[in-house]
């Protein structure tokens, strides 16, 4: 399993409330064969989302992020 740093803060939404935090580290695991899990956890682990994609899903987001750079 892959962890890198996060800094800024992670807005989660569900059931029209947002609730704002502030993970510490986000660990990165391949779930599946050619899938993946991003897992944002806050540094207290109070709270942890969990995103998970294909191969292909995770390529399109990191081009989409990479062009807003």
């Amino acid at each position: 399993m892959e962890r890198m740093k996060w800094t800024g803060n992670l807005t989660l939404k569900m059931d029209n409330k947002e609730d704002t935090y502030s993970p510490g580290t986000i660990h990165i695991q391949e779930y599946t064969k050619g899938a993946f899990s991003l897992e944002f956890m806050e540094p207290d682990e109070r709270a942890v989302a969990k995103v998970r994609m294909g191969r292909e899903e995770y390529k399109e987001l990191i081009q989409k992020l990479l062009s807003l750079l």
